[in-house]
């Protein structure tokens, strides 16, 4: 039983960091767009 926490544990994890390089990503996006908005300006 140990052994397959250890295993959950680890798929929880990878799937947070997923989740919040998912969100960096639409931020450096959504920054991206206000850049070229002010840029048009």
């Amino acid at each position: 039983m140990n052994g397959f926490d250890g295993i959950t544990l680890i798929e929880r994890n990878s799937f947070d960091e997923i989740e919040k390089s998912k969100l960096l990503e639409r931020y450096l996006r959504f920054l991206v767009k206000m850049k070229r908005i002010v840029h048009h300006k």
